[in-house]
């Protein structure tokens, strides 16, 4: 996805990549196939994660020709910069303040993913000038300000001004993290030591100053007062998507995050529609951003939040089966399902928010090519039993993995092409409750160790695989879990989807308690994973699905609803393993404020039966045995600037979902807001 364009005043000829593609109409631009610098850059983790990384590198080094002789990184370039004053004569050129540490971070990614030190020479010096214009931008805490340098992600509208968003200082933070390690790689370890206690001292300065303590939530930004901006948006998933964040709060702010005002079914509104602010369809103040949901997905993930993190996920990919495949759109209503008339329907960040959450935010992998390792740390869905990703590249080495489980293992195979051994850490998720037993690395035992969070926890083990064959074994039990497989609306409709809030677990692992909300009226299954573990269910219904998987039938009466919040409840009495234990389990439902159109329309979705594989240079391919396909946003956004011999491949066995074709509504009735509790119990 690239175009050529002149470059300005010195005639030369310029490949990269642009934005995206919509028609111009009579009054507009041609679309979004201009050159933007923060579009580049999150669509190139995208595309180093899949392994594209010709790609990545030629975008960076695109956007850094146009860098500013002080140091700012370019918002925007057009395709028609060379028949005007475009740098000095328009104020977009250098519009946005974000795009500076972006480029930093985003290049380090390139260096530390590809193994090209090189690159990281080559550019220092720009490196460096981008540093120093972004040092220039601090305020008194050396926090990067908005005010007097450029909008961070908001351009416009109720939500400015402000001095400083979250997203913006956490992006100055992370540069300084990027920039320490770039450092350490080109030889300045000097500069890199310096940096790196910038970077020490400024995260915890963060976590304080926007932290609004007796709302358990992240401000928007600061003002020009420094006072608390308190809007909570998905913007605080950037610092997520980095890690920049302490645990418990990321934790709390994720769960305000996960409510029905904030998610939809087809992604992330930009704050809640209970804000006085809040805009269906304002462009920077309410709407729906495959790029908002892709943020929240990974920096879910990274936080081990899986349920809201995989709705996200789904979401975008099922945006990009819905019309023409692979194409995602921009940004949609964050009051109905349908995008807004200005959107760009192809946009390349949004394509890459599929792609980034699968691979960065779900599987969990983080290679590294200067150190020739890879970071393996999945967070599958529950009822998923196996998947496969090919060609894994850690510098001159491609792996190919696969996992698989059953009640009692977890088994990964690993086989190397490449005449060089890799060093691989396995991280895989199983549930606070599930017991491990021991980790066995080609039938001989390795030592492991367990690491524990407030919502599951991952056994890791580190190895060093070569050739064909190699087989790590984890042998646990009284593993549990529950998964939902959330869909898209009809065009036109509301949010009507299940969202699972919080989970929290006792110390003794005995009792778990769910907080979720739904549609008074609705029906939800969610697979159950242990369901042998099950002896009896009140208020609820457990069955067996066509597929032979348990599931968990809850249904909200409408009619009930209306009259008691807390009346549908349900238990489930549990034995592990003869084992006479207690495990309680209750799921509260508080269906935070949502509208809910009347309409005949059900949504569709069409089971397809074809294997789909876009025949490529093979760098990356994803294949998922059990579980749902997200291929086609991944195998678009492979097709790069350079054509079909480029890129990568992401492919998916049956058993996914593709959404079929819709009917656009023929009416709309008066919405009603319901709230609903649901509770359910395991013991012996």
């Amino acid at each position: 996805m690239g175009a050529r364009e002149r470059a300005p005043g010195n005639g030369e000829q310029s490949l990269s990549v642009v934005a995206g593609y919509r028609t111009s109409g009579e009054t507009q631009r041609p679309g979004f196939a201009w050159f933007f610098g923060r579009d580049s850059f999150w669509t190139s983790f995208g595309l180093n994660a899949t392994g594209d990384f010709s790609s990545a590198r030629t975008a960076l080094a695109f956007i850094a020709k146009y860098q500013r002789e002080d140091g700012k990184i370019p918002h925007e370039i057009s395709q028609g910069a060379n028949f005007v004053d475009w740098f000095k004569g328009y104020p977009y050129p250098y519009a946005s303040a974000d795009a500076t540490p972006l480029y930093i971070i985003a290049l380090n990614d390139y260096v530390v993913e590809s193994g090209d030190t090189a690159f990281a020479k080559e550019k220092w010096d720009s490196l460096w000038k981008a540093y120093e214009f972004l040092r220039s931008t601090y305020d008194e805490r050396d926090f990067a300000k908005n005010a007097g340098v450029g909008h961070g992600w908001v351009e416009g509208g109720p939500l400015l001004p402000v001095k400083a968003e979250l997203y913006q200082t956490g992006l100055g933070i992370e540069a300084l993290r990027a920039l320490a390690n770039l450092a350490h790689l080109t030889g300045k370890e000097g500069v890199s030591s310096e940096l790196s206690q910038g970077f020490e001292k400024q995260m915890p300065l963060m976590n304080e100053a926007f932290w609004i303590a007796e709302k358990k939530r992240f401000a928007f930004a600061l003002d020009k007062d420094n006072r608390a901006v308190d809007e909570p948006s998905v913007l605080a998933t950037v610092p997520m998507w980095f890690g920049l964040l302490d645990e418990a709060k990321a934790d709390a702010m994720i769960t305000q995050l996960a409510g029905l005002d904030q998610q939809t079914d087809w992604g992330m509104r930009i704050i809640s529609e209970h804000s006085p602010k809040f805009s269906g369809g304002g462009y920077h103040f309410g709407s729906v951003w495959p790029l908002f949901t892709g943020w929240a997905a990974v920096g879910e993930y990274r936080y081990h939040r899986s349920f809201p993190a995989y709705a996200n996920l789904r979401a975008n990919a099922l945006l990009a089966l819905d019309g023409s495949l692979g194409h995602v759109t921009e940004v949609l209503s964050g009051a109905n399902y349908q995008s807004l008339s200005t959107s760009s329907p192809h946009q390349i960040w949004s394509a890459a928010m599929v792609v980034s959450p699968l691979l960065r935010g779900m599987f969990g992998l983080q290679p590294d090519a200067t150190k020739g390792t890879l970071t393996f740390a999945p967070h599958p869905p529950a009822d998923w039993t196996s998947f496969s990703i090919k060609n894994v590249l850690v510098g001159s080495a491609k792996l190919d993995l696969h996992y698989s489980k059953d009640a009692g293992e977890i088994k990964l195979e690993v086989k190397v092409t490449g005449d060089t051994s890799r060093t691989i850490e396995f991280q895989p998720a199983v549930s606070l409750r599930a017991k491990v037993l021991g980790v066995e690395f080609n039938g001989k035992p390795v030592p492991f160790h367990v690491d524990s969070n407030s919502t599951d926890q991952h056994v890791i083990t580190r190895v060093t695989v070569s050739g064909a064959s190699n087989s790590l074994r984890i042998r646990i039990q009284n593993d549990f879990g529950l998964s939902y497989s959330s869909t898209l609306p009809a065009i036109g409709e509301t949010s009507q989807g299940l969202r699972i809030l919080s989970e929290t677990w006792t110390p003794a692992r005995d009792h778990l308690t769910i907080n979720a909300s739904g549609l008074a009226g609705s029906q939800y299954k969610l697979s159950v994973w242990g369901a042998e573990q099950i002896a009896a269910v009140e208020g609820a219904r457990i069955s067996k699905a066509a597929n032979g998987k348990t599931e968990l039938i809850l249904r909200a009466s409408g009619a009930r609803a209306r009259r008691c919040l807390a009346d549908n409840q349900f238990r489930l009495h549990e034995y592990a393993f003869g084992i006479s234990r207690r495990l309680r389990r209750r799921i509260d439902a508080a269906q935070d404020r949502f509208r809910s159109e009347d309409s005949h329309l059900a949504q569709r979705l069409a089971h397809g039966r074809q294997r789909r594989i876009l025949e490529r240079r093979a760098l990356n391919i994803v294949e998922a045995h059990h579980g749902n396909i997200f291929r086609h946003a991944a195998a678009r956004l492979s097709q790069s600037a350079y054509g079909p011999d480029r890129g990568n491949i992401i492919e998916g066995k049956q058993r996914g979902e593709r959404l079929a074709g819709r009917k656009q509504l023929a009416r709309y009735l008066i919405s009603k807001d319901w709230r609903r509790r649901f509770a359910f119990e395991l013991h012996d």
